[in-house]
């Protein structure tokens, strides 16, 4: 009996966890930013235009958006562990259906569940590392983040290759491969922590409205859902969809130049998430880099949208310090968790994440029509002068970031009912 509470309580193997569940992240992150490089692909096997494009993102994530809350009281209710192997095989099935998919509508249901499986796997990651390492909860909460992040690059440059050698549809099945592979390898080294009680308490209807409820009114949920959706934003649209045509059409790059600026993206955001966890968790504070990076933020994207002629290194290194900036959001999950009483810890990442998910729709789907040619040329702005004017609005998005991390509680690292 000791040896068991003795090996749940090892540091390494709560990191070996925490860091296989978090492989399924990978693939769930990749799923989520394939389209940046089928973007081209997709135009052609279902004749549609760049808006019509954007339609798929906002399926994807409004399915996601509206799939957060249902799933974190299913987490209470039955295990993590189940909760992120459904996901897993929501999302093998999103992708087979996706990659033998002629119409557009069933495109379209395979997008949505791949939302779905994006629910399932990143709030049970979260909630995982709540359990195993509340003790290092903004490193661990980013790290297991960054992992993620590395299947997004993953679906830049590398799937763009990968594309060119097999076509778009193969691409997807290999993936599709690989995806389950990583679903066994979760089924047999991922475990729930045995806490005290022996079982998870069922919850009646009335007391799940009960605790939705004391979510909703909870303001610290609103702030932190906003400060998630206003950083993440540049990595959501440039790297998930627009980053491509955006670098294409402002800096007349080629694919697999803009791709793999795009990766640089997600590298600043890889490395500095981790790190600026350390920082917060060596602090005892999250507030202070929360306000410091969207400042240094809104300098860089300012450089990107004003200074004309940047060379390719010189947009690499702007795009990375730019992913690095970004990378603070993934502070929002600690004090979510923190702020919040352990009994409402998961209903409030899922509702918090919800109302992020929505507001990245709405926000990704309007930074898209500016985007289009059609709007500016209203105005009389040249398509030059169009791009540029889009990069700008990420400068006035990371200051509304700024606004809400003065009204966002600091919790010094501690958890609400500890």
């Amino acid at each position: 009996m000791s040896n068991n509470s003795q090996n749940d309580s090892s540091p390494m193997r709560a990191w070996t966890i925490c860091i296989t569940a978090a492989l399924g992240l990978f693939f769930i992150f990749f799923q989520m930013h394939a389209f940046n490089s089928l973007s081209s692909d997709l135009m052609k096997a279902f004749k549609i235009n760049e808006s019509q494009l954007g339609i798929f993102s906002i399926i994807f994530l409004l399915s996601n958006g509206l799939s957060l809350i249902p799933v974190s009281f299913l987490i209470d209710k039955f295990s993590i562990k189940k909760a992120i192997v459904a996901g897993m095989v929501c999302s093998i099935i999103s992708l087979v259906v996706f990659a033998s998919a002629q119409s557009i509508y069933i495109a379209g249901i395979a997008r949505a569940l791949g939302g779905i499986s994006q629910s399932f796997v990143f709030l049970g990651c979260l909630r995982l590392v709540a359990k195993w390492l509340e003790d290092h909860l903004a490193l661990a909460n980013s790290v297991v983040i960054t992992i993620g992040l590395f299947g997004a690059i993953a679906a830049q440059t590398p799937l763009t290759l990968l594309i060119s050698a097999i076509g778009w549809r193969p691409a997807l099945l290999v993936i599709a491969g690989l995806t389950t592979l990583i679903t066994v390898v979760i089924l047999f080294v991922v475990k729930d922590k045995q806490s005290k009680k022996s079982k998870p308490e069922a919850s009646s209807w009335s007391e799940v409205g009960g605790k939705l409820k004391e979510a909703f009114v909870f303001p610290q949920n609103w702030l932190c859902a906003a400060y998630t959706t206003f950083l993440n934003l540049p990595i959501v649209v440039l790297g998930g969809l627009l980053g491509n045509i955006y670098l294409k059409g402002a800096e007349n790059l080629d694919a697999v130049q803009a791709s793999s600026i795009i990766t640089l993206l997600y590298a600043g955001s890889m490395i500095g998430g981790p790190i600026i966890g350390l920082l917060s968790d060596k602090m005892g504070q999250r507030r202070p880099l929360m306000f410091i990076c969207p400042v240094l933020g809104i300098i860089v994207i300012l450089a990107i949208s004003i200074i004309s002629g940047l060379g390719n290194y010189q947009l690499a290194g702007l795009f990375f310090a730019l992913g690095l900036f970004s990378s603070s959001q993934a502070l929002a999950y600690p004090i979510l968790t923190e702020c919040n009483l352990t009994r409402l810890a998961s209903i409030s990442l899922g509702f918090a994440c919800a109302v992020s998910t929505v507001m990245n729709s709405f926000l990704q789907s309007g930074l898209a029509a500016s985007l289009s040619s059609s709007f500016w040329k209203s105005l009389s702005i040249n398509p030059f002068d169009q791009y540029r004017s889009t990069m700008l609005l990420f400068a006035v998005i990371f200051l509304a970031g700024i606004i809400v991390t003065l009204f966002i509680r600091e919790t010094y690292c501690k958890i609400a009912d500890q």
